[in-house]
């Protein structure tokens, strides 16, 4: 195996892939707003009952895509090793989880809660996550909603811009097309986020009018 999926991403991306620099159209997130409520026990439930994945066992089904191989080479190629343990990972989501990803209305979408432990790390990729809207993908969205809040020690990174400090109920996205993009847990709690994955349709555009505009959304 010589294929890299890294360098197929990279080729595809408009990213500037310069360390040296930060370019505001890309290395950022883009804040959504902020959705608040009591999920304490559901957070506690998840750690729990996330289950351990690699880039091999990441889907919902467990069975690896086709792309797997060219994944699997850049960790082999950097020592770590194919069998990293990227996150915990939870497809079966609690009703109250459920209700933020029905709030939100992404179509065709795919959600889970992404439960990085102490000492997890989730290497440097770019997403390819045009199967949610093929046809279209500029209209394909990532959101990522924050369960947890941030302990030093925890960060994801965008480009050159390095995510800490978030607070549980932050949503966001950031350009998955384009943005290279990690995280890591070296604290000594577990980080807690929950993730929705689809296409924009008007249900969205509604959600991110209202929350763009309002202090927070309770549930």
């Amino acid at each position: 195996m010589s294929e890299s999926n890294w360098e197929a991403r990279k080729a595809l991306s408009a990213y500037h892939f310069d360390p040296k620099i930060i370019d505001p159209r890309w290395d950022c997130i883009i804040g959504l707003g902020r959705i608040v409520g009591n999920f304490d026990q559901e957070i506690a439930d998840v750690i729990q009952s996330a289950h351990p994945v690699t880039w091999r066992t990441r889907s919902k089904t467990g069975e690896p895509n086709d792309k797997v191989d060219a994944e699997e080479y850049d960790l082999e190629k950097t020592g770590a090793g194919a069998d990293l343990v990227l996150a915990n990972f939870e497809y079966n989501l609690s009703p109250k989880f459920a209700e933020i990803c029905e709030l939100i209305g992404l179509e065709n979408r795919e959600d889970r809660v992404h439960v990085q432990l102490p000492g997890q790390v989730f290497n440097i990729h770019m997403d390819r996550l045009e199967k949610f809207n093929p046809a279209d993908p500029s209209k394909v969205m990532r959101i990522a909603i924050a369960l947890s809040d941030w302990e030093p020690g925890q960060f994801n990174q965008y480009g050159n811009f390095t995510h800490t400090r978030f607070r549980k109920g932050d949503v966001y996205t950031f350009d998955w097309r384009h943005v290279p993009h990690s995280s890591a847990n070296a604290s000594l709690k577990p980080r807690v986020t929950l993730l929705t994955t689809g296409s924009i349709g008007d249900k969205t555009k509604k959600f991110l009018i209202e929350a763009k505009n309002k202090q927070e959304i309770l549930l």
